[in-house]
């Protein structure tokens, strides 16, 4: 008796996925159902936090392209006022648990140094 009549593998569509990106199963095998209300409610909630962190990943990912570009462009005024945003978007992140703290960290120190190397020194 194979799989296909394991009440293991049974088939629901909407809590199996046939995703060829997952790194060691065949293509047509299908991620087995959760039987319990909590599983099936954690699988829920897993799923709308994803879509909810990617969305939150590619907003900040915009946003320090932006200032990036702000920055190869020479505005040194531009990407002056835009860095506060960029600032707070990244330390939201960081605080929602997007990315980690030190990430966060780590990006606002090389933004603020690119956008601080704009503006002209006093001894100048």
């Amino acid at each position: 008796m194979g799989r296909e009549g394991c009440c293991f593998y049974r088939i629901a569509p909407a809590l199996t996925t046939t995703r060829p990106e997952i790194v060691g199963r065949p293509q047509n095998l299908e991620i087995p159902v959760a039987h319990h209300k909590d599983a099936i409610k954690r699988i829920r909630t897993s799923q709308a936090a994803n879509e909810r962190n990617r969305a939150y990943r590619s907003r900040m990912r915009s946003k320090v392209k932006a200032l990036k570009s702000l920055v190869g462009s020479g505005d040194a005024t531009a990407a002056t006022a835009d860095l506060p945003s960029t600032v707070s978007l990244l330390h939201k992140l960081a605080q929602k648990g997007v990315i980690h703290p030190r990430n966060a960290a780590r990006r606002i120190s090389r933004l603020a140094k690119a956008v601080n190397a704009l503006k002209p020194t006093a001894a100048e």
